[in-house]
């Protein structure tokens, strides 16, 4: 697939790679296995790449192994089996309401409680950056409260992140992800009360350009290879190109936007095709003129799912 893409060849072994997982998880008889979750969210990846709807794929494994109940009976124990913990991890990223557009099926409210499990261990959770969004785990529990219905107070929540110790070039990423969810936050729920310590819009965007223009000229220099990934501002790219009253306002802010889109696109980080559509769909977004573009909504009708991180 890697090489071929949806080839003849890559799409019959891939359907011969579904058959032995559906085998395997017929016979798995509820035992959780590291290496049989691997497989399937490789699966809902195969899809993910494609934009083609996936998270149908996360709700039957997370419905195989019940993790929709309470964690704590989870067999093998996640605490002692480092693959499966792994595993679950990635999987609770990917159960985050906030990062899927037209999301064919509901959270669970995975990372939420994934993490409360984390803390009743001896060790307590790890502290580090979350495999697939190279964020704190403190800001991504922010952002799973999205998944359980909780918005209100998430904005002041986000502004008053105090941050974590990191890589200069990572906290560039994390202050982009944390602009770009109090600004979708702004934009989705306008009635909600707002902290007025919290910046406009304006100056929210002003400051979310600047650190994805500080992310393009840094990420793909040799030094810096094994800090980041463009694609890990795909979230903020895609909230900053929703601002169109204000790009269209600030003329020099959407071409430098523009640049960074097209950086990403050429740079080959992460799977080109859904980064194709979600930029189709935002340039859509542009041609309207307004702020108020229903990015699910006309995603949902084009029949795509697509990840944002």
């Amino acid at each position: 697939y890697v090489e071929q893409g949806r080839s003849p060849v890559s799409l019959e072994q891939t359907n011969v790679a579904i058959r032995l997982l559906r085998d395997e998880l017929n016979s798995s008889h509820g035992i959780v296995s590291a290496t049989t979750m691997c497989a399937s969210l490789l699966v809902c990846n195969l899809q993910l790449f494609e934009g083609s709807p996936w998270t149908g794929y996360l709700e039957l494994m997370i419905n195989l192994y019940r993790l929709e109940d309470d964690l704590a009976y989870l067999q093998p124990d996640p605490e002692y089996d480092l693959a499966l913990r792994h595993q679950l991890e990635v999987l609770a990223m990917m159960d985050i309401s906030f990062l899927v557009l037209s999301r064919a099926s509901a959270s669970v409210g995975m990372c939420s409680r994934f993490c409360k499990l984390k803390e009743s261990w001896a060790g307590g959770w790890l502290a580090g950056l979350k495999p697939v969004l190279g964020l704190p785990q403190s800001l991504v529990d922010i952002l799973a409260r999205t998944s359980e219905g909780t918005e209100s107070c998430l904005e002041q929540d986000l502004w008053y992140w105090p941050g974590e110790v990191g890589h200069l070039l990572q906290y560039q990423h994390w202050d982009a992800a944390r602009c770009a969810a109090i600004l979708r936050l702004l934009r989705c729920h306008p009635c909600l009360p707002t902290d007025s310590t919290i910046p406009s819009s304006e100056l929210l965007l002003y400051r979310l350009l600047n650190c994805l223009r500080v992310l393009q000229n840094a990420v793909g220099r040799p030094e810096y290879d094994a800090v980041l990934s463009m694609r890990a501002a795909i979230m903020a790219i895609s909230e900053a190109s929703l601002m169109v009253t204000l790009l269209r306002k600030h003329k020099e802010w959407a071409q430098s936007l523009h640049r960074i889109r097209q950086h990403l696109l050429g740079s080959g980080s992460g799977p080109t095709r859904i980064t194709e559509l979600l930029f189709e769909l935002l340039d859509e977004a542009w041609d309207t003129g307004q702020d108020e573009f229903d990015l699910d909504a006309r995603a949902r009708a084009r029949g795509i799912e697509i990840a944002i991180f």
